[in-house]
């Protein structure tokens, strides 16, 4: 219940759960169940974008209750349509249009590189704004040889590419 299984198939259910108030990818049949592309910030950041159809898409009377918050630790039962029904979302973190949160597209950079060889490659970082507003970022470093461009920025919503070498 609340659950968002995307990028999976409905083969990768194993057994016959009661699925309801989800997003399965393919369907599966249940109450309030839908399928539709969840509109995550990034693959590897599961924060929903303001588009998403899991937002105010779960139920609040869950089979042995809800949460009272995220994985985050922010509050559940957020009104993310504005339109006066706080209704869970389907999904790890509750979105919040009245405040920013940050989306990132990689969670770790590796570089690796042997004694005496040349630098290795720059990684890109997109960093974007999953919640309301506007986000202002800043990336610090207690790391001499380490690169980061732009260090600061802002995102409405959009993706801000960050190169880190």
């Amino acid at each position: 219940t609340n659950t968002i299984i995307w990028g999976n198939t409905p083969q990768d259910i194993i057994g016959r759960p009661q699925v309801t108030y989800s997003n399965v990818g393919g369907g599966w049949p249940g109450e309030g169940n839908i399928d539709a592309d969840p509109s995550f910030a990034f693959t590897a950041d599961r924060h929903l974008l303001p588009d998403s159809p899991c937002i105010d898409a779960g139920t609040n009377d869950p089979p042995g209750g809800l949460p009272l918050r995220d994985l985050e630790g922010s509050a559940r039962i957020v009104d993310g349509r504005g339109n006066g029904a706080a209704v869970v979302y389907m999904g790890a973190f509750e979105f919040s249009p009245g405040a920013p949160a940050i989306a990132v597209s990689s969670t770790a950079l590796e570089f690796r590189v042997r004694e005496n060889s040349p630098d290795p490659d720059d990684q890109l970082l997109l960093i974007r704004n999953s919640g309301g507003g506007v986000l202002n970022f800043e990336i610090t470093a207690d790391c001499p040889w380490l690169r980061v461009e732009p260090a600061r920025g802002t995102s409405s919503g959009e993706a801000v590419t960050v190169e880190v070498g």
